[in-house]
């Protein structure tokens, strides 16, 4: 699949949203039998192949990209020539997936049309590619024929309403009160005639892309609050509405259609689902409303479910928020884990994820970190569960790692600050030398000469451990593959902060050991030289570790 990098606009995306909030709901239950995914809804129109042709009579002798609309972005379908008439054919023995595609020469999208995957031998004419909505033909397709014409009613009415805008601007200005109260409504009027125009569309013709369109963007209007609920005397009217929003958010979307994936307007919906202002961003409720989502997609299309569950769990994965890992654990152990038909990675790649989930399950907020029970540098045996400290940071580092030898100094100055009030470091170092035979083969691993020298340098006054034949398996029960990382712990040893940076890890201290205010903590910062820091940022990427044995 190639990514098509052009300038698109999408006259399609005038979408109206309606600006409400709800709250997440779904199932957490890992299945013993999971639900048979549905027939396409269009299987038995479905053509074989595909054939078609655009003709642009202003454009002879061109090449132009077909492209289409996919998470988020837009990908080449297929590349043609146009010959000396502007006439390019596109044919072939492919079956093409639905969706909404577009036209585009020079590196600049022309026009979308649909493409149902239901017809064939149809004809797209735009007899002008500067302006090519107004004369723009479809021979052949009545679902590209409706939907030229739904997109021109689109640009119409969004002129009209930008017109409204500007009066309605021009009128606050001079401060006509009562011009503004007839612009009001005139736009409540037009925005209504346009959402009763797209949804006479979607009844008059149910099986067409257009109205595949319409119900993907459409979202629940929110009935009057019954009164029996009024009538109870803890009744919330924000609540209740904000429920029954979410509650039918997906009501008029049919997830067993794949061709909902190549539009433009999929991505955006799921994205506005899980964010804030439709689900408390929390790991509990984010887990609520991704199941929630993802169990309707598993219950309906393969494709479809394994383009939502891939999104989802990438952008938690990806997360720079701490305490996400919980949101990656969840959805990772209930889909990827365990149903059958997540079968599109290779084994390594699945085996390898799964052991990575199951690595950082370890280290979630609120669980209890593992014990460790290390040799400390003067060979005294030292347990973490063992060490008394309101709060302890647990640092695993390696003396030669480059990034290591930048944050140390950071950990050392917190350190520092905070060690007469009740804050210490438990720190291990992962590096390990390898001793071996004469063939060569490892027999023994020992501490690494570089580790002393390191602590005596950097005057690592703190607890100091190493563990290099990996008999504690800190690696796994840390999810250590490469270093620095940096936790933070509490009294009874719950993990508080996971995987911070050394500044975050800063911050959390000024908050829980000094008590400040998040919105005084920036100022601090600032006042104390950390203005930089602040304004970068510690994006640097850990060195990989060496796997030890365990």
């Amino acid at each position: 699949m190639t990514r098509f990098c052009a300038r698109t606009f999408s006259l399609l995306v005038l979408a109206l949203w309606i600006p409400f909030m709800s709250l997440a709901q779904g199932s957490s239950t890992i299945l013993d039998i999971w639900p048979a995914f549905k027939p396409l809804p269009y299987e038995t129109k479905r053509v074989k192949g595909h054939s078609f042709k655009i003709l642009l009579a202003d454009q002879p002798n061109k090449e132009i990209i077909l492209g289409y609309h996919h998470s988020g972005k837009t990908f080449v379908r297929d590349t043609l020539t146009t010959d000396d008439k502007g006439l390019a054919i596109a044919e072939g023995k492919a079956d093409w997936e639905g969706g909404i595609y577009l036209v585009a020469i020079d590196g600049v999208s022309l026009f979308e049309f649909v493409y149902s995957a239901t017809e064939s031998g149809f004809t797209l004419e735009a007899p002008n590619t500067t302006d090519p909505l107004p004369l723009l033909q479809a021979k052949g397709s009545p679902e590209n024929s409706l939907f030229f014409d739904y997109q021109r009613e689109r640009v119409k009415r969004s002129i009209t309403a930008k017109r409204l805008g500007d009066r309605y601007t021009a009128n606050k200005d001079a401060g006509n009160k009562d011009s503004l109260k007839v612009i009001r409504a005139l736009s409540e009027s037009s925005a209504k005639a346009l959402t009763e125009y797209q949804l006479g569309l979607a009844e008059k013709y149910p099986e067409s892309m257009v109205a595949l369109i319409i119900n993907l963007m459409r979202e629940p209007e929110v009935p009057e609050i019954p009164e029996s609920y009024l009538a109870k005397p803890d009744a919330d009217s924000s609540m209740w509405r904000y429920l029954y929003f979410k509650q039918h958010f997906w009501d008029y979307v049919d997830f067993s259609d794949d061709r909902i994936l190549r539009t433009p307007i999929l991505r955006d919906r799921v994205n506005k689902y899980m964010g804030q202002s439709l689900t408390v961003q929390v790991p509990d409720s984010i887990c609520a409303s991704a199941m929630g989502l993802i169990d309707q997609a598993r219950e309906a299309n393969k494709e479809v479910y394994k383009n939502i569950l891939t999104w989802i769990m990438s952008k938690y994965e990806n997360s720079n928020i701490m305490g996400m890992n919980a949101v990656v654990c969840c959805i990772g152990n209930k889909y990827y884990a365990n149903d059958p038909e997540v079968d599109w990675m290779k084994a390594k790649q699945k085996e390898k994820l799964l052991d990575h989930l199951n690595k950082e399950c370890n280290v979630l907020v609120g669980n209890m970190a593992h014990d460790m029970v290390m040799l400390d540098y003067d060979g005294v045996p030292r347990s973490l569960y063992t060490t008394k400290a309101d709060y302890t940071i647990v640092y695993f580092y390696s003396a030669t790692c480059g990034h290591c030898k930048k944050v140390t100094p950071k950990v050392k100055s917190i350190f520092d600050d905070y060690k007469g009030k009740g804050v210490t470091v438990f720190a291990v170092n992962t590096d390990q030398k390898d001793i071996k035979d004469a063939d060569g083969n490892v027999i023994n691993r020992v501490e690494s000469e570089d580790y002393r020298k390191y602590v005596k340098e950097n005057n690592l006054d703190w607890i100091n451990v190493a563990d290099p034949l990996n008999q504690t398996n800190f690696r796994y029960y840390y999810n250590i593959y490469s270093t620095p990382v940096i936790y933070l712990v509490d009294k009874e040893k719950k993990f508080i902060g996971v995987r911070l940076d050394w500044l975050t890890l800063r911050k959390m201290l000024l908050h829980e050991v000094d008590g400040m205010e998040h919105e005084d903590i920036d100022t601090w910062l600032k006042e104390h030289g950390f203005e930089q820091e602040l304004e970068e940022g510690d994006t640097e990427e850990g060195e990989e570790t060496g796997e030890g044995e365990g």
